[in-house]
């Protein structure tokens, strides 16, 4: 089955598209490559206009370099001068096993003295001036930044982070069938968390981890969220202290014990 094909059923929603995840996975795994040899990978028989929009897309996030040799030869690599180069490079090599080897035939990865890079490594890219949202913008990637940082959340308390949507529980069980997160009920409430079960959990972590010390949105929403649970533990002892434990629903009330003021 062309790879083109196999990606309409489940693909990940990293680096904005399956097009760009497959370029920053081929990259990683080969090292440089021109266009016309990505589109192979893809199964495209003909050239494609896409193909380059993505590359060049991926160019001014700062993930890979172009280099160009006459209209048509070019070159996409990983761009190693931006900072989280190499915990992309680990993202993506974790990714390889299972959303592009399956597809590819009588093409080996190579070694790292095998890849011969055309940028150098040096100077780095000034974190100021970059998009720190390197895996994408859309609600599941924002999802996954607010989980690393908050580590685990209510549904309707990322429904109102990230926008009143029925979206994001759309969202939810997409990535919980694609392994990335885990859900559990406590009481009315659904939990959501990162699946550490999942093959590339510890290279997401690391990025996201790495990637969130830029971005103190999620910071303060992880903070906002911390701040409500401990309001919520108070207001819990306090009711248990009170004995007004039938103002939270069907449970049953408490006898409150002699020496409790």
């Amino acid at each position: 089955m062309p790879l083109a094909v196999a990606y309409r059923y489940a693909v990940p929603p990293f680096f904005d598209g399956p097009l760009m995840l497959v370029i920053v996975i081929a990259t990683a795994v080969w090292g440089p490559l021109r266009l016309r040899e990505i589109e192979l990978l893809l199964g495209k028989p003909v050239r494609s206009t896409r193909t380059g929009q993505a590359a060049k897309r991926l160019e001014q996030m700062k993930i890979c370099a172009l280099t160009f040799r006459g209209l048509r030869n070019i070159t996409v690599e990983l761009d190693r001068r931006h900072p989280m180069a190499h915990m992309i490079r680990n993202f993506a090599l974790k990714l390889y096993p299972t959303y592009l080897a399956p597809f590819i035939v009588a093409v080996r990865p190579r070694n790292k003295s095998q890849i011969h890079y055309l940028v150098p490594a040096t100077p780095k890219h000034d974190v100021a001036s970059l998009d720190m949202h390197v895996l994408g913008h859309g609600p599941p990637i924002r999802m996954l930044h607010l989980l690393a940082q908050s580590r685990s959340m209510p549904a309707f308390a990322i429904q109102r982070f990230l926008g009143v949507s029925q979206a994001n529980f759309r969202t939810i069980h997409k990535l919980e069938g694609l392994g990335i997160l885990r859900t559990s009920c406590k009481g009315v409430d659904l939990y959501v968390r990162l699946n550490r079960s999942w093959y590339a959990h510890t290279a997401l972590w690391d990025l996201l981890s790495a990637l969130n010390q830029h971005l103190p949105e999620y910071e303060a929403m992880a903070e906002i969220d911390k701040r409500r649970r401990r309001a919520l533990l108070y207001t819990w002892a306090k009711r248990v202290r009170d004995g007004r434990l039938r103002a939270l629903g069907p449970i049953k009330q408490c006898s409150r014990p002699a020496d409790v003021p």
